[in-house]
């Protein structure tokens, strides 16, 4: 009788890649920490002449030209996964959660909410801003959303989320350790930081009054509603 072979050992599973590693969200006191310039109070630009964007968009375009920051339009994708903005060189999607007075029965956005609305973002760009105001989601939901988003441990290329609700206005960078995540430069960021030297950017001819609009539904980079 032939002796009995001991059972080969179990495979090790495959490692995940870079983007998937455990990441930590922790909690940042910079609105934008991706942007690294000091604005000092002063009004940025505002530039659409690559996409005309949405009401929704436009929102969020007019809080961060409040702030300092250049904005830039980034033109459709067209069905690749793409940010909504470029801010002062670096990518930003913005997502919307709808108004109570449009959600099922009125319901507030709860963390779920925010946790679809980043996972939808996570693959469009390295700095997600969520625009909540009007949606009745909590600065605790907001937390938990975030919390849920980082237990899934899909951050994709999402580095950075912004949330701005009712009476608040939280920010988080993803960590890995002691590392802050850097995201990546948007396409051309180059040239927009030239353009935003000593002289400040010009507004394209294309370019609409930025006015703080009232908060859409939720919609992806491309505009389609999602309720």
């Amino acid at each position: 009788m032939s002796p009995t072979r001991p059972p080969a050992p179990a495979a090790a599973p495959e490692p995940r890649p870079p983007s998937e590693r455990t990441v930590r969200w922790a909690a940042c006191p910079s609105r934008l920490p991706e942007c690294g310039q000091r604005h000092g109070g002063v009004p940025g630009a505002y530039d659409e002449s690559a996409r005309r964007v949405s009401h929704a968009e436009l929102a969020a375009a007019a809080l961060l030209v409040g702030e300092g920051h250049h904005v830039r339009s980034l033109p459709d994708p067209k069905g690749r996964p793409g940010a909504d903005f470029d801010v002062c060189g670096v990518a930003v999607e913005v997502k919307t959660l709808a108004p109570k007075r449009e959600r099922p029965g009125g319901r507030a956005a709860n963390d779920r909410s925010l946790y679809n609305r980043l996972a939808s973002a996570s693959r469009q760009g390295p700095v997600v801003l969520v625009m909540a105001e009007g949606s009745g989601l909590t600065a605790a939901a907001a937390e938990a959303g975030v919390r849920r988003f980082e237990a899934a441990g899909r951050p994709g290329r999402a580095r950075a989320v912004r949330v701005v609700g009712d009476g608040y206005d939280l920010a988080w960078v993803a960590t890995r350790g002691a590392e802050v995540e850097r995201g990546a430069r948007s396409p051309g960021a180059g040239a927009s930081a030239g353009a935003s030297g000593a002289g400040g950017r010009r507004r394209a001819a294309a370019t609409r009054t930025v006015t703080r609009a009232g908060p859409g539904r939720e919609r992806d980079a491309g505009g389609a509603g999602l309720g």
